[in-house]
């Protein structure tokens, strides 16, 4: 067994603790194993962060004064890297130029503007990437991973990793693809089973309907519109559960009307009982426009359902198509009630299947990718 990595000082820059998601939960658990197995001294460098999810970890506020987000990510940047020399190795969740670490959580900002584009119907990206926001970020990502701190850049999927070296093709020696972990404990097929009747009862769901979920916050990015409009041509007992923080859930409610299936929507909105929506689904969709490793697809996979995933997703490598479930482009509307209808269809023995696919993607191994690259990257800086 090797030793601990006492006493490593190690910094996780990230603006906020958003609260409801996959990746919020992730973290979490991955600092407390890290404090409690590996003796690491970890202090978070945010905005805000609640005390509940610090793992025990120190936080230190950097909140410099702004105005709209622009000036918030640049401060948060530039602010946080002042913090930086104290610690022997930084980690941000951030574009934060300075640091040794970059887990690229949102992807490549790049490869989200061309799929955003796409959705627009916009021939490319160039327009949007000219607005003040998304030339200020643009910047900020090239800063970063050109940086001469720059150490090792983490990709949670091989579409990450792909779309990192090829926006940025100087940083691809740096790239280590380490997927995102969840507990495979708490997300399993009898867990969910245990809760199915009353997840159902309190979605006020019979045994004729099938249940469609979507969960995951920014339901633009997660493709909400997209099912909703595949909702109005599947059959009646077919309801979609929308869950996950969203800031306007108006304009989707108004579609939802419009196309008149407002009725066979449960709006769950915000949560943190990832199983609770999991346990009343009979599969998980995201038509997601680009979506780097969404941990409720890889919950619902360990859970035993089966997930329609989009082409722009990174979990979709872990899809066995037509076994566990389909992909699907995202901006191929026209396909996704099909794939729908088919997924709601797939045999019950697809539920091992599931399993299965993800049983390697456990927490522990996560946590054990991370400490090897921290030893990796300390016996070098100490030779």
């Amino acid at each position: 067994m090797s030793q601990p990595l006492q006493p490593l000082r190690l910094a996780l820059a990230r603006q906020r603790y958003a609260g409801f998601g996959g990746a919020e939960r992730m973290v979490t658990s991955a600092l407390t194993r890290l404090r409690a197995e590996e003796g690491v001294d970890i202090t978070i460098i945010a905005r805000t962060w609640p005390v509940g999810a610090l793992g025990g970890a120190r936080l230190i506020r950097c909140n410099p004064l702004h105005i709209g987000r622009t000036m918030r990510d640049v401060g948060f940047a530039r602010s946080a890297a002042r913090l930086f020399p104290g610690f022997d190795l930084v980690q941000a969740h951030e574009r934060v130029p300075g640091a040794q670490i970059f887990r690229a959580g949102s992807g490549v900002h790049a490869e989200w503007l061309h799929q955003l584009a796409r959705q627009r119907g916009q021939r490319d990206a160039s327009q949007l990437a000219a607005g003040r926001y998304h030339r200020a970020v643009l910047a900020l990502e090239a800063e970063m991973l050109s940086h001469p701190a720059m150490r090792a850049i983490i990709a949670n999927s091989d579409m990450v990793a792909a779309d990192l070296a090829r926006h940025h093709p100087a940083c691809a020696p740096m790239i280590r693809v380490i997927w995102n972990g969840i507990d495979l404990d708490r997300f399993c097929p009898p867990a969910r089973l245990e809760r199915r009747s009353e997840a159902r009862r309190s979605m006020r769901l019979d045994a004729s309907h099938r249940a469609v979920a979507l969960l995951g916050s920014d339901w633009q990015r997660k493709g909400a519109a997209c099912l909703i409009a595949a909702l109005a041509r599947l059959p009646e007992r077919v309801v979609l559960l929308l869950a996950g923080k969203e800031s306007r859930p108006a304009r989707f409610r108004d579609q939802a009307s419009q196309l008149g299936v407002a009725d066979r929507i449960r709006w769950i909105g915000a949560t943190d009982d990832a199983m609770g929506v999991l346990a009343a689904a009979d599969c998980l969709a995201l038509p997601s426009i680009y979506d780097q490793c969404p941990s409720s697809s890889i919950e619902a996979l360990a859970c035993g359902l089966p997930v329609i995933l989009s082409t722009q997703c990174g979990t979709r490598a872990l899809v066995d198509e037509g076994c566990t479930g389909f992909t699907v482009d995202a901006h191929d509307h026209t396909a996704w009630p099909d794939a729908l209808a088919k997924a709601l269809d797939l045999p019950a023995g697809a539920a091992d299947a599931a399993r299965e696919s993800v049983r390697h993607l456990s927490l522990e191994r996560m946590v054990e990718s991370w400490v090897a690259l921290y030893r990796a990257l300390m016996a070098g800086r100490e030779r």
